[in-house]
């Protein structure tokens, strides 16, 4: 084989090795689609309203070290300074489930989560349902593109 041809096969080489390294799993992209800050504009639990008792209607997820999220400040009772735990699974269907572990009877448990564009008004909303919370919320997206984002929404 002539130098050529062997510089030729190790760079394919490495190519392909790094395409395998930087590779996103379906798993990554999900996480990653949800880092950030939302801003709620709903919140029910057992179908009543709990607005009235939100202090600081933001709900944020920082996925940089472990997967953690930042609920709303509610009245005396969660969202001043602490984060939380969360994971996901997936249910029989293949769809994701946020499971949140706070304690709290508005986040607890699993979460169905549904993503939604609003392109009229330029919005990417997620909607979190459980058994008793529902949460409509809306990315905000400060040095984003929305069209750029809206396309793996």
């Amino acid at each position: 084989m002539s130098k050529t041809n062997r510089v030729k096969n190790l760079f394919l080489l490495l190519l392909c090795f790094s395409l395998v390294i930087s590779c996103k799993t379906e798993d990554d992209l999900f996480v990653e689609k949800l880092d950030g800050g939302y801003t709620i504009s709903e919140m029910t639990y057992k179908g009543e309203s709990v607005m009235g008792s939100v202090m600081a209607a933001m709900l944020s997820f920082d996925n940089q070290d472990e997967l953690l999220f930042k609920p709303p400040i509610i009245k005396d009772e969660i969202g001043k300074y602490e984060k939380y735990k969360w994971d996901f699974s997936k249910d029989k269907k293949d769809k994701y489930l946020l499971n949140f572990d706070s304690n709290h009877r508005y986040f607890n448990g699993a979460f169905d989560i549904s993503f939604e564009v609003d392109s009229k008004n330029k919005q990417l909303k997620i909607i979190l349902e459980s058994e008793d919370t529902y949460i409509n919320c809306t990315r905000l997206y400060i040095f984003e593109n929305f069209n750029e984002l809206k396309d793996n929404w």
